[in-house]
């Protein structure tokens, strides 16, 4: 090794002490983002804090959300509608009373009758049957409404979690960096340090100021929309996410061609079309049979007087048949038929949607698995050693200050690359969850 001052000596051990400082910002446990670490920021906010498990947050989004609240007094009111379409019609309680006088002869008469109409044509059972398929809809209906809140709160919890991890990450950027600025102050005032360096350090101390501010707007932006869905106070309570929702997920594997039939066929979208086209075949039915219309009934008793001669009392039996002579309910029997072509049509291309979605998620889902996979391995190598061969080459005098930037930088970026993938990967796999139907992330 070549003989070097003592002032290059020195110099050479301030740079070591910034350096150093900068690698184990890289390199340690606040900065790498392994499984085992959980999600924190450099936050002085004094409100109470709240930590979620992904878990708690989709329970308390679907007890809280008005949607899927809504859908579920739907579900309700359906219900309500299949114990009532089975009901039969109420009897009806008939009283007649007849005084007639002729000649010097009255006659009084009084009828008392129970008359119910009867069901002799199936449109009772059909009406029965159409309620029972609409409640099945009302049901996939709230399945879908939980789906859909379950994607946007795991795109929430996500956003919340990598906004978290910026700002931590970006916080102790500045720090570093402002202990370098102020290190290359005492430097320069000892002659063992040039202006442009201060200068220079100045300004990335700077920008990197500039760039945890957006961080945390990002984040403030973060902690209106995940409380909003959980049905938190905004302004009372500080939510904390756990980072191991997000990189704990395992790789999918090849697409499983036999499980889509059953997917597509279980899915709740589909259901809920297909239990519709249900519900309007059974109405046509219905109104079908009701075009003869079922017959009543009638029974009762009967008491007559004559004075002066006497009176004579016995039973009542009637049966009343409607004539459908007027109204033979065509109009309805052709709309249900309409209803149901529609609803088939519109079941068909659900079903084709259902199938590329299914296949192009999961394929998007694996390519993020595979990319992530890629670049975990480059922070578990390229990164150590770019960081390791900036600092050999600074203690030796060998990197410019403009080089070293260069290579810390590039680290960062690495690092920022790596969270926009989780978030990337966490999401994409949400969306194959949601075309899944599933209620978990895991794969299978």
């Amino acid at each position: 090794m070549p003989f070097r001052s003592p002032r290059a000596r020195r110099l050479a051990s301030a740079r070591l002490a910034v350096l150093t400082g900068i690698f184990l910002l890289f390199t340690g446990p606040a900065y790498r983002l392994r499984a085992s670490e959980t999600t924190g920021s450099l936050n002085t906010d004094d409100r109470p804090e709240l930590r979620l498990s992904l878990d708690d947050a989709l329970g308390r989004a679907r007890r809280q959300n008005p949607g899927v609240r809504a859908s579920r007094e739907a579900e309700a009111a359906a219900l309500g509608l299949f114990r009532q379409a089975g009901a039969w019609p109420n009897p009806e309680f008939q009283y007649e009373r007849e005084q007639l006088k002729e000649s010097g002869v009255a006659t009084t008469e009084q009828r008392v009758q129970i008359v119910q109409e009867l069901d002799w044509s199936g449109a009772r059972g059909a009406r029965r049957t159409a309620a029972r398929h609409r409640r099945e809809a009302s049901s996939a209906r709230v399945s879908i409404a939980e789906l859909d809140l379950d994607l946007e709160v795991r795109r929430q919890y996500a956003a919340r979690a990598v906004a978290e991890r910026h700002v931590t990450i970006a916080d102790s950027l500045v720090s570093q960096f402002e202990r370098a600025v102020a290190s290359s102050e005492e430097r320069r005032l000892a002659g063992e340090a040039s202006d442009y360096e201060v200068r220079r350090l100045r300004i990335e101390a700077a920008r990197l100021r500039s760039e945890s501010m957006a961080r945390r707007t990002e984040l403030d932006a973060s902690r209106i929309g995940l409380p909003l869905m959980l049905g938190l106070p905004i302004d009372s309570v500080r939510v904390i996410t756990d980072w191991n929702e997000l990189v704990r997920l395992s790789p999918l594997g090849a697409w499983p061609d036999s499980e889509l039939p059953d997917v597509v066929a279980n899915h709740p979208e589909r259901l809920e079309i297909d239990r519709e086209r249900q519900a309007a075949a059974a109405e046509r039915h219905s109104v079908r049979a009701s075009r003869w219309a079922g017959p009543s009934l009638g029974l009762g008793w009967k008491w007559s007087r004559l004075e002066p001669t006497g009176q004579a009392d016995g039973p009542i039996v009637s049966i009343a048949i409607p004539l459908p002579l007027w109204n033979r309910s065509a109009g309805q029997v052709d709309a249900a038929e309409a209803e149901i072509r529609r609803l088939t049509i519109e079941m068909d291309g659900i079903e084709r949607r259902l199938s590329a979605d299914l296949r192009r998620m999961w394929e998007a889902a694996r390519s993020a698995d595979a990319r992530l996979a890629e670049l975990d391995e480059l922070m578990d190598t390229e990164m150590p050693l770019l960081l390791t061969t900036a600092e050999t080459a600074w203690r030796e005098g060998e990197f410019t200050l403009l080089e070293w930037l260069d290579a810390v930088r590039a680290a960062a970026d690495l690092e920022s690359e790596h969270l926009a993938l989780l978030l990337q990967r966490f999401v994409r796999r949400a969306e194959l969850t949601r075309a899944l139907a599933r209620l978990t992330m895991e794969a299978s």
